[in-house]
């Protein structure tokens, strides 16, 4: 009886673990504010893909494909952006809607 209960409560330990790999696997850029630990979040916090393959944004709507910087990304809208610069980023942010709807021209065209 101990043998199978040891075998129980061993295959739930393993399969919570997995299920929890999924959701918080991917935390480890996260800069939310709302991230107290990136061992758990709440609501408010969310992991997304970053756009045009974490390629440059401001890169992408000038018609480049440079890759993007972890240290230089910005979350806007439900979407992650990333740079190749501070001075990038900068300048995208100055007219967001006009470069977003370049880059996103740019990257649906390549």
């Amino acid at each position: 009886m101990n043998k199978t209960i040891m075998a129980l409560l061993l295959s739930f330990f393993i399969s919570s673990c997995a299920n929890h790999q999924g959701r918080w696997g991917d935390h480890g850029d996260c800069n939310h504010s709302s991230c107290s630990n990136h061992n758990s979040c709440d609501d408010n916090c969310q992991h997304h893909e970053g756009m045009y393959d974490m390629n440059c944004a401001y890169s992408m709507s000038q018609g480049n494909e440079i890759k993007g910087n972890k240290s230089h990304h910005w979350n806007h809208k439900g979407k992650s952006y990333y740079f190749s610069s501070e001075e990038n980023m900068k300048k995208f942010k100055k007219d967001v809607d006009e470069n977003v709807e370049r880059a996103n021209k740019n990257w649906n065209r390549r």
